[in-house]
């Protein structure tokens, strides 16, 4: 298990790790977008309660299931690793439902289930014995130079790529997630944290407590030496 990584979520592409790797937004709901639209309105002028109700009713759940269960399974394949390979994961605290009011992106921002996402991460993360770490929202983890801790003040969404004043050009969701992954470790450290074991680790301290605990026993069931008396005649 290695030992941090800092991930930054995003629409265009859904998480960027610290560590390069990148993982791309399916955009499932909205190729779909005709067809739910058109349920709608068939549902819309069938008579509630009717057996043509009823049944584009049941076409419609079928169809937002099968949204909602392929981006479950692209969020568990992408989760899983992460959370198995590194110990402390920091991730950024999106307030999503103030980001879905811009109605231009809300549907991207629906489609991309940055919660359940974080719920996947943080259960997963501590379950293989790591820590997962959830930003301050408005830590400016894109804005922050990685290297110099510049502020771009200016910087927009359609800046994907830009130059810091200390001539360093990074793409914006990579300096995120760098800067992410530093913080995760100044929380961890500042609250007295120590890096979390590796199950490697964990196992090795359990085989010592076991066989501790195994001498203990044996020695206790050891028969005591019989006392030596002297008598004076």
């Amino acid at each position: 298990m290695q030992e941090s990584a800092g991930i930054d979520l995003g629409i265009k592409t859904l998480a960027v790790l610290s560590k390069g790797t990148q993982y791309e937004n399916q955009g499932l709901l909205r190729p779909e977008l005709r067809k739910l639209k058109r349920l709608n309105r068939e549902l819309s002028r069938r008579q509630e309660g009717c057996g043509r109700w009823n049944r584009t009713k049941q076409k419609l759940a079928r169809l937002h299931r099968r949204i909602t269960n392929r981006r479950l399974d692209y969020q568990h394949q992408m989760t899983t690793p992460i959370a198995r390979t590194y110990g402390v994961i920091g991730v950024e605290d999106l307030n999503v439902a103030e980001m879905i009011r811009n109605h231009r992106r809300a549907w991207s921002i629906a489609d991309a289930g940055f919660g359940e996402t974080h719920h996947q991460l943080a259960y997963k993360s501590e379950g293989y014995g790591g820590m997962p770490v959830a930003m301050n929202r408005f830590f400016p983890s894109s804005r922050l130079c990685h290297f110099c801790g510049w502020i771009n003040s200016d910087l927009t969404l359609a800046d994907r790529t830009w130059a810091y004043d200390c001539g360093a050009v990074l793409d914006r969701d990579l300096n995120a997630a760098l800067n992410i992954e530093r913080q995760a470790l100044k929380m961890v450290t500042a609250v007295g944290s120590r890096r979390p074991k590796t199950p490697g680790e964990r196992m090795s301290d359990s085989s010592e407590q076991s066989a501790a605990k195994r001498e203990n026993m044996a020695e206790e069931r050891r028969p005591s030496k019989p006392c030596q008396s002297s008598t004076v005649w």
